[in-house]
C-alpha cells in the first residue's frame, strides 16, 4: 500500500499563493458541484467567522483584537459529496475533472493556510439521500487516505447543501484577511472574474458576509448593481508558432474600485493566474484613469478607475501550473514552449493602447511638454538629444533625476555607436578616412556641443566663484587658502571618493583632468606634514603593480595677499623635502597603507600658487627660477631636487585660466 506525505506535498506548495488562494478553491469547486447538478438556482455563500482575542500590552492593560480570523465557511447547493467525488477527494492528482481543468491537487491549498478542514455534504444517490462528513488535516501525516473521521448516513428529505469549513488559520497567516467584508469581495470579483464575464455561462450567486455583521455582499452586483466593473472592449488574439495559430481572447474592463495598478491577468480554466501591470510596457498606464459620470439628478462627477484586461485561451488552459498561480512556459525567452508570458503580454498590451488611445496620447503629450520644458529651463546642452529619446520608454510620472538618467542613457548611447563607428574606420585599411569621417561628423558635432556646453557653463561658473573668493570679504579681509583650495579640489577628499569631473584642477593645468589618484590635505604618515595636493598619474594607492616612474606632482595653495615668509616658509624647499622623502620610501600611501613607490628618476613636478611677494621673489631668485614675461610667475628645473617647479600668481592662475577658455565662452556668448 502507498503512503502519501501530506505536511511534505504541503511544504512543496509554491509561496506565489495566498490567504485568498484556499477560498477560491472552495468557491470553484462549488461553482462545478452548482453545474454538474444542472439547477438554475445556484447560489453560493461565503461566511467568515472572526475571533475576539484579548491581547495584554505591557501596561497590564488589555485590548480586544477582533480581527484574528478563526473560520471560513463556504456553503453551496451543489451536487454535494456523492461517492464519485468523495473518491475523487481521495486521490491525489484524480482525473475526475481534467476536462474543466481539474488537476486533483487545490484541496492541498486549504492546508497551507488552515490546520484543519471539515466537510459536511448532503446529497442525494438512486433517490436516497445522504450525508457525508469528514475530516481533511495534514500535521505531518503520513497516510494512504486523505480523509478522516467519516461518516455517511441515510437521512429525511432534505435540499443537496455543502459546507467546506476551513478552521485554525496558521499563525503567520492570521492577518493577511483584509478587514473590510467589501475590500475581500473586490479581491475575490477580481480573481473569478472570468466566470462573470462568459456571455454563454450563467454565475451562480456568490455572497459574501461575516458573522456577527449585519453587512453582506453580493459579488453579482458588481456588474449588475453597483456599476463598478463595465467591459471597454473585447477582442481576439492570434499568435502564430510554426504555422499553427494560437486563439487568445482578451477582454478589458473598467474596474472603479481597485488599488491594484491597470494590470494584465492571464488566466486559466476561468481563474486570474499571473497579473503584470500594464506601465511594465506601455508606461502611460502608471496612473488611475478618470471617467466623468452621471450620477443623481443628472449630476456629473468624476470617477477612478484602472483597466483590466483578461486573457483567455487553451494554452492557457494548457500550462497553468499544479497550484494555479504560474505557468510552465517561462516569463521571457521560449525553449521548449511556444510562447513566454512577456510575449503574450506585449501582444496584448498593445491592444490596450489601441483601445484607450486617446487617453494614451494624452499623457505621451504631457510626458513630453514636461521633458521640453525641463531641457529648455534647466539642461540646455541636452536639446541634442531631445528628438531621439524614446519617450514610450520613460515612466509615466518621473522627477528631473528620472530624466536626467534618461538624457545621459540616451548620450551613451549615442556615444557608444559613434565609438563603434570611428573603431571600424580606422581598422578598415582600404576605407577613406575622410569619407569615413564625413559620415560621423554631424553626430561628433551634436555629442560635442552638447558635452561642451554643459562643461563649458560649469567652468565659468568655477572661474567666477573662485575670482570671487579672492576678493575682500565684507569684513575687508581675504578668504583663507582653504576656501580656495576647496574650489579647485576638495579638502579631506581623493579621488577614491570624488571623480575626476568633480574637481577643478584644470584651473592650474589641464594636464590634471584625468589623473587618477588624488589626495587632498591628507598625511602621507600620521606623524608628518602633508602636501595641500598630492597626485599620481596611476592609481598607486588602490592597485598593485604601480610604475616607479609615474610622475609626483604636488601643490602648495599659499594665502591670498599674504606678505612675509621666514626663511622655513620657502615653499620650493617644502616641495623639494616631500618629493626627496617620497622618492626615499618614507611614506605610505594613506588609503591602502601600502608604500609609495618611487626612485631618484622619478619625475617630480612642483606648482606654488600664491601672490608674488618680496620674500617670493627671493625664495625664486635664489632657487634660480626665470621670471615668467608678465612677472606673474616663475618656472625652471631645480637640479638639487630633480624637479620642475612652477610658481603662479592667484592673478595669472584666473587669467590663464580664463584665456584658454575664452573662445568657448565666446561660442557660448557667456562672457
Amino acid at each position: 500500500m502507498s503512503l502519501i506525505n501530506i505536511q511534505g506535498l504541503i511544504d512543496n506548495i509554491s509561496e506565489k499563493s495566498t490567504i485568498y488562494t484556499p477560498i477560491i478553491e472552495a468557491i470553484v469547486n462549488s461553482i462545478q458541484a452548482i453545474d454538474d447538478s444542472h439547477r438554475t438556482d445556484g447560489h453560493i455563500e461565503v461566511v467568515i467567522r472572526k475571533n475576539s482575542q484579548i491581547s495584554v500590552k505591557l501596561d497590564g492593560d488589555t485590548s480586544d483584537d477582533k480581527d484574528i480570523l478563526d473560520v471560513i465557511e463556504i456553503h453551496d447547493n451543489g451536487i454535494g459529496f456523492t461517492q464519485t467525488n468523495r473518491e475523487s477527494f481521495d486521490t491525489l492528482y484524480g482525473d475526475q475533472k481534467n476536462a474543466i481543468g481539474g488537476k486533483g491537487f487545490g484541496r492541498f491549498m486549504y492546508l497551507k493556510y488552515f490546520n484543519n478542514v471539515a466537510i459536511d455534504s448532503t446529497y442525494s444517490s438512486d433517490q436516497t439521500r445522504y450525508k457525508r462528513t469528514f475530516t481533511f488535516s495534514g500535521r505531518g501525516k503520513t497516510t494512504p487516505s486523505f480523509i478522516s473521521k467519516e461518516t455517511n448516513k441515510l437521512i429525511s428529505a432534505e435540499d443537496d447543501h455543502t459546507v467546506v469549513s476551513l478552521s485554525q488559520i496558521k499563525d503567520q497567516y492570521s492577518q493577511s484577511l483584509e478587514k473590510k467584508i467589501k475590500t475581500i469581495a473586490r479581491i475575490l470579483v477580481e480573481k473569478l472574474l472570468p466566470y462573470f464575464i462568459d456571455d454563454r455561462y450563467k454565475c451562480p450567486t456568490i455572497t459574501l458576509k461575516e458573522i456577527g455583521s449585519d453587512e453582506e455582499v453580493i459579488l453579482n452586483d458588481f456588474f449588475n448593481k453597483y456599476k463598478e466593473i463595465t467591459l471597454a472592449a473585447e477582442r481576439k488574439l492570434d499568435l502564430e508558432d510554426k504555422k499553427i495559430i494560437y486563439a487568445f481572447s482578451v477582454k478589458i474592463f473598467k474596474i472603479y474600485f481597485t488599488k491594484s495598478p491597470s494590470s494584465i491577468i492571464l488566466t486559466a480554466h476561468n481563474r486570474a493566474v499571473t497579473s503584470e501591470p500594464l506601465y511594465t510596457y506601455i508606461p502611460e498606464f502608471q496612473d488611475d484613469f478618470v471617467d466623468e459620470i452621471v450620477i443623481e439628478d443628472n449630476k456629473k462627477t468624476s470617477k477612478n478607475y484602472s483597466i483590466k484586461a483578461y486573457v483567455l485561451g487553451d494554452y492557457l488552459n494548457k500550462h497553468v501550473s499544479l497550484e494555479r498561480n504560474d505557468f510552465d512556459f517561462p516569463k521571457t525567452g521560449t525553449v521548449l514552449y511556444e510562447f513566454s508570458r512577456r510575449e503574450i503580454e506585449s501582444n496584448v498590451a498593445n491592444i490596450v493602447q489601441k483601445v484607450f488611445e486617446n487617453e494614451v496620447i494624452t499623457r505621451q503629450v504631457k510626458k513630453r511638454n514636461k521633458i521640453k520644458d525641463y531641457i529648455d529651463n534647466k539642461a540646455p546642452w541636452h536639446k541634442t538629444y531631445f528628438n531621439d529619446i524614446d519617450f514610450t520608454q520613460i515612466p509615466y510620472q518621473f522627477d528631473e533625476e528620472t530624466i536626467e538618467g534618461e538624457l545621459q542613457k540616451q548620450k551613451f548611447k549615442m556615444e557608444k555607436n559613434l565609438r563603434t563607428k570611428v573603431s571600424q574606420i580606422l581598422k578598415n585599411d582600404k576605407n577613406n578616412i575622410t569619407l569615413g569621417v564625413e559620415q560621423i561628423s554631424q553626430q561628433l558635432t551634436d555629442i560635442g556641443k552638447s558635452d561642451l556646453a554643459h562643461y563649458v557653463v560649469l567652468r565659468k561658473v568655477v572661474l567666477d566663484v573662485l575670482k570671487k573668493s579672492l576678493k575682500w570679504n565684507e569684513g575687508k579681509q581675504y578668504e583663507k587658502e582653504k576656501v580656495i583650495h576647496n574650489i579647485i579640489f576638495p579638502m579631506n577628499s581623493d579621488s577614491d571618493h570624488l571623480s575626476y569631473d568633480k574637481h577643478n584642477l584644470w584651473v592650474i593645468d589641464e594636464r590634471l583632468n584625468f589623473n587618477e589618484y588624488l589626495a587632498s590635505d591628507k598625511p602621507l604618515n600620521i606623524r608628518d606634514e602633508r602636501p595641500d595636493i598630492l597626485i599620481f598619474d596611476k592609481a598607486i594607492a588602490v592597485r598593485e603593480g604601480d610604475d616607479f616612474s609615474n610622475p609626483i606632482t604636488i601643490f602648495e595653495l599659499k594665502r591670498p595677499q599674504r606678505e612675509k615668509y621666514s626663511d622655513e616658509d620657502d615653499p620650493i624647499v617644502q616641495i623639494g623635502d616631500y618629493v626627496e622623502q617620497i622618492r626615499s620610501g618614507k611614506y605610505k600611501i594613506p588609503q591602502s597603507g601600502r608604500p609609495i613607490k618611487a626612485m631618484q628618476n622619478t619625475p617630480a613636478y612642483g606648482f606654488i600658487v600664491c601672490d608674488i611677494t618680496e620674500d617670493i621673489k627671493k625664495f625664486c631668485k635664489r632657487h634660480q627660477l626665470t621670471p615668467s614675461p608678465d612677472n606673474e610667475g616663475y618656472f625652471g628645473y631645480h637640479t638639487g631636487y630633480n624637479m620642475y617647479v612652477q610658481l603662479i600668481s592667484f592673478d595669472k592662475l584666473i587669467k590663464d585660466a580664463e584665456l584658454r577658455n575664452k573662445i568657448f565662452f565666446k561660442k557660448l556668448k557667456i562672457n
